[in-house]
């Protein structure tokens, strides 16, 4: 799947380095541009905006090219070259991003998590297929005493919040394309700090509400991100997950959202998070319009648009003919009709939204199809639609009389549609995902491509067409054509019945006894063995009565 920076496209501030792997010398092994996320945004709030703020303590992930096999890197040398984001003017730097160049050592990955303090167990609770082409998600708990574990509070609440992401649209489509592992965390104390405001908790990954003076805003502190992290890598492997969520057992609401998650089990901690994953995995604005001074201007995310009509609105693909644009919030537009409705984004006027109302603009709502079809979109840039494709698409792949089976191993979706191609012509009563070639499909002495598109149907997308190619290489391998009419003879495969043609036999049969080409064009007499009667008739057709050979069997 595609490898990217967990909670970088949505993160409040973006640091970018040229980034140095260098050897135990210090000397230069390979360089590469690199942007780090930092930043978290706190829960929605009743009449409240998600606000942005940047934690005293933390730590961040970035996926990206390494050096090769062979070599071996000791530290890395980071020289800033740009600060964005949406609160990059708003948001105070922590210090040590505020030097211009630093050269960090690399630590070593501790060997299984064992050695971390706090873990008790791990259990994948949805397994789809391999990692490696599904999203991801680990789910952690803190504030879980062991009697909390041993009880099952945690693994009810893990089953909880994911019966319910699994009913939600799209979730439930995307849920066949997902793994998830349950992590089990020891906590000293149950709760989390200022869940009654001055009341702090020892809790394995330091979580607190109030942080940055917001209630609501729920999240780790201290070493909790690098914690968090850290088993994350070590349950579903480095560079392998996709999403990291804490569930906080406390029934207060609150939650976070950034290069991790955080939520309470609030009874209202499923919309949290769904709305959360609207932002960091759809990449999806919020759509009320509660003031958020400061807050940048722009319509990139999908779901706003300055747009209210024409063909420059994003998703005119998904308005029905008849529906004004903009669109009045009465009835019946109220219910889920797209249009293009008012206000979104922190203003009322002059940026609108698909839909009157959708998760994205609060809690309890569905997605709206815009937004249903953002968070399709990602997965599909994530993931690719085949687990496997047979054989490799490299080189050239020879097909004898037999037949060789070329394919692909799809998700499990329905709505998939297989073109089969030879050399770019529809394979008639192909359809499917294997296509058995053989000899007889092809000719000799030429290479042709057999092609295969694998294209993803769905109701769900309307601005897009989701497909995937592929291509093999085949070149025919069946058996050497013998005898071409009319008689036998042709010992030397020429062409052409001559002397050539007595000396290949006498040579097959008195001398090197080399093998002919083609064992039918010395058998003269048609009795099913090459011998030295079959020299005598080919030396009477070429120079004696000059009698006729028999035809090609």
């Amino acid at each position: 799947k595609t490898i990217r920076t967990p909670g970088l496209e949505l993160a409040p501030v973006k640091v970018g380095y040229d980034l140095t792997w260098l050897d135990g010398a210090g000397k230069s092994i390979t360089a590469t541009p690199v942007q780090v996320p930092l930043g978290i945004r706190s829960a929605l709030g009743e009449g409240e905006a998600c606000r942005e703020y940047m934690p005293e303590e933390g730590a961040f992930v970035v996926r990206i090219p390494g050096p090769g096999p062979d070599q071996t890197p000791a530290s890395v040398r980071m020289e800033r070259t740009s600060l964005a984001g949406k609160a990059v003017d708003r948001l105070p730097l922590p210090p040590v991003f505020e030097s211009g160049s630093m050269t960090v050592p690399i630590g070593r990955i501790r060997s299984g998590p064992s050695a971390l303090e706090g873990f008790v167990s791990s259990a994948k609770i949805q397994d789809t297929g391999d990692d490696d082409n599904r999203l991801v998600i680990v789910v952690l708990g803190d504030g879980y005493t062991l009697t909390n574990l041993n009880n099952g509070d945690f693994t009810q609440n893990v089953i909880d919040m994911v019966l319910t992401m699994g009913s939600a649209e799209p979730w439930d489509f995307m849920m066949d394309a997902t793994n998830i592992y349950r992590v089990d965390v020891e906590s000293n104390e149950a709760g989390a700090d200022h869940e009654t405001y001055g009341v702090f908790k020892d809790t394995y990954f330091n979580s607190s509400f109030w942080l940055a003076d917001t209630e609501r805003a729920l999240g780790l502190t201290g070493d909790g991100h690098s914690k968090a992290y850290a088993l994350a890598d070590l349950v579903a492997r480095a560079g392998v997950w996709d999403v990291i969520l804490v569930l906080v057992n406390s029934t207060k609401y609150g939650g976070t959202g950034g290069g991790i998650a955080t939520s309470s089990v609030n009874s209202a901690a499923p919309e949290v998070v769904l709305h959360e994953l609207g932002h960091s995995f759809a990449e999806l604005a919020d759509e009320y319009e509660t003031e958020y001074s400061g807050y940048p201007a722009g319509d990139h995310e999908p779901n706003v648009d300055y747009d209210s009509a024409g063909a420059g609105l994003k998703w005119l693909a998904w308005v029905e003919p008849g529906t004004p644009l903009p669109t009045p919030e009465t009835s019946p537009y109220l219910n889920m009709t797209v249009g293009s409705f008012e206000g979104a984004r922190y203003l009322t006027e002059g940026i609108y939204r698909p839909v009157y109302n959708c998760k994205m603009r609060s809690l309890g709502p569905d997605f709206c199809p815009v937004c249903k079809e953002a968070h399709i979109r990602e997965l599909m840039n994530l993931i690719t639609l085949a687990d496997e494709h047979y054989p490799e698409t490299s080189g050239e792949h020879a097909v004898d009389e037999t037949g060789t089976a070329f394919g692909v191993m799809p998700l499990p979706f329905p709505d998939y549609v297989y073109e089969w191609t030879l050399d770019g012509v529809p394979i008639p009563d192909a359809f499917g995902t294997e296509w058995t070639a053989t000899a007889d499909d092809l000719t000799e002495d030429t290479s042709h491509v057999l092609g295969l598109t694998v294209r993803f149907e769905t109701p769900l997308v309307r601005l897009d067409t989701l497909f995937e190619s592929y291509s093999w290489t085949l070149v025919w391998d069946g058996p050497t054509t013998c005898c071409l009419p009319p008689t036998v003879g042709d010992c030397d495969q020429s062409g052409v019945i001559d002397i050539t043609d007595v000396s290949v036999l006498i040579d097959n049969q008195f001398l090197t006894l080399t093998p002919l080409a083609c064992e039918v064009e010395g058998d003269l007499d048609l009795s099913g063995v090459v011998d030295i009667t079959d020299v005598s008739v080919l030396i009477d057709n070429q120079f004696l009565t000059l009698a006729p050979l028999p035809p090609c069997p």
